[in-house]
């Protein structure tokens, strides 16, 4: 796109125009028509009472929504910023106490923010060529973006926009609100620079003063300020120039080399741009897959260390259940008495009894699974070893003391006189002064009683008649 950037702001009342020492104008002091907040809004809306100017060949102009989506909405959200209440200094004519006061903002009070941008592109080209239309729209993208960020740091809000594409050349009209304060004057760079020198400086004097002058020096450095960041945010980035050829005095040849050279710049940024996108994009995309291998790194040590966990619970369970089998076979065999405890030099093992024939399936079955933890079944060997000489020891003495009480319930049984003897040598024993000697001298009297009750076998073997009460009684 060639040519030089025009951006114009103005700022709109319900009234127009203010009074001139107390009369109502119909023109304003710049010589332009006193147009009402409604009549502009009614203007862009191409209204055709406000847009005479236009003709036959009027269009519905292309909206671009901010905060309102048509025009009926940006006219209720202006009536909403005219109704804000703003706080008014006071004077109380009794007291002459100073103060302020709440109020709605006057009818002179500028509520209505505006700009519009041109570009030097001719409405019937961008109609005719959508590739005309897209450069314009990207234009206007960059102002809108550029407008919308310097409105809302001042305090307000961007309410729409919209395309003209009826008259000679293509423009953009942008509108500002201001709901909360309702003056708009603070969205305007000139005019709040100008508020800014006088709330620093106090009230102007006369136009020749000094003071006043420098009031208007603010007012344009602002301006110009506010031009030069639309260029260098928006306009510079199509093509246009900042300024045009009457300000350098350039020649038409001169101009044509200036614009092109701002096309090839303009165009050159963009692509400098786009490169620093695509390598920008590119570098992302290369410290994400740097990161995902890295966590990819990570997850295979993690998956490997929890692999190498679970093998080792595995093998730990493993180990285990042959432990387990090698205890319950150790008590099979033992129950079976294929196996025995043997203690050998302080220590433990397991062997086959002799009657354990190695022919046999279910010893050979045993033992392969005794052979699979050997040291297990030892362990398992020595406890219930112990356990079965416990019993066995308590079995022998059971049936021992069971037999002499048969032994001793036979003699007294055939020979009276005998059991009485028997008694009596129980009762000297018990009366024995260790508990040694009264073991010794029961054991005697057990062997005396075994060979007692070996007479008796004897003597029902040999088929004796029994001996008749009294007969063959000791005396």
């Amino acid at each position: 796109m060639q040519g030089y950037q025009f951006a114009h702001i103005e700022t709109w009342s319900r009234k127009g125009v203010a009074k001139n020492n107390g009369k109502d104008e119909k023109v304003r002091r710049n010589g332009q028509r006193g147009w009402t907040a409604e009549q502009i809004i009614d203007e862009a809306a191409r209204e055709p009472w406000a847009s005479e100017h236009v003709g036959r060949g009027r269009r519905d102009p292309l909206v671009i929504s901010g905060t309102c989506a048509s025009f009926d909405e940006l006219r209720a959200a202006h009536e909403e910023a005219c109704r804000a209440k703003v706080s008014v200094p006071y004077t109380n004519r009794q007291t002459k106490k100073k103060g302020t006061r709440r109020r709605s903002v006057r009818v002179d009070t500028h509520t209505l923010y505006t700009a519009v941008i041109s570009l030097p592109i001719l409405s019937a080209d961008a109609r005719e060529d959508q590739t005309v239309m897209d450069e314009c729209r990207k234009a206007f993208d960059l102002v809108i973006a550029c407008e919308k960020r310097r409105i809302k740091d001042a305090g307000g809000e961007f309410a729409m926009g919209a395309i003209h594409l009826d008259e000679r050349h293509v423009h953009l009209h942008l509108y500002g609100l201001d709901r909360h304060r309702g003056s708009v004057n603070g969205l305007h760079p000139g005019k709040a620079a100008l508020d800014e020198f006088r709330a620093r400086h106090g009230a102007l004097s006369s136009k020749d003063s000094d003071l006043f002058q420098r009031s208007k020096r603010a007012y344009c450095d602002a301006m110009r300020e506010w031009q030069d960041d639309l260029h260098r945010e928006a306009l510079g980035r199509v093509g246009l120039c900042r300024f045009g050829p009457r300000r350098f005095r350039c020649s038409r040849g001169q101009w044509n080399e200036r614009k092109r050279e701002e096309e090839e710049r303009a165009k050159a940024q963009t692509t400098i741009e786009a490169v620093g996108k695509i390598t920008a994009s590119q570098r992302a995309a290369s410290d994400a897959l740097a990161e995902r291998e890295a966590n990819v790194s990570e997850m295979q040590e993690s998956l490997q260390a929890e692999h190498e966990k679970l093998a080792q619970g595995r093998a730990s369970v493993e180990e285990d259940a042959l432990r387990l089998d090698a205890g319950l076979a150790t008590v099979e065999a033992m129950a079976a008495g294929y196996i025995e405890e043997h203690q050998s030099a302080g220590e433990s093992t397991i062997r086959a009894t002799p009657d354990t024939k190695k022919s046999d399936k279910k010893w050979q079955e045993l033992r392969a699974r005794l052979s699979r933890a050997p040291s297990e079944a030892s362990r398992i060997g020595a406890l219930i070893g112990a356990s079965l000489r416990d019993l066995r020891a308590e079995a022998k003495r059971q049936a021992r003391e069971t037999a002499m009480a048969d032994a001793r319930a036979e003699i007294e049984r055939r020979f009276p006189g005998l059991g009485a003897v028997h008694r009596v040598a129980q009762g000297l024993i018990n009366r024995l002064s260790t508990p040694r000697e009264r073991l010794e001298a029961t054991n005697e009297l057990d062997r005396a009683a075994k060979a007692e009750a070996k007479d008796v076998a004897s003597f029902r073997k040999e088929g004796g008649p029994p001996p008749r009460s009294g007969d063959g009684q000791e005396q």
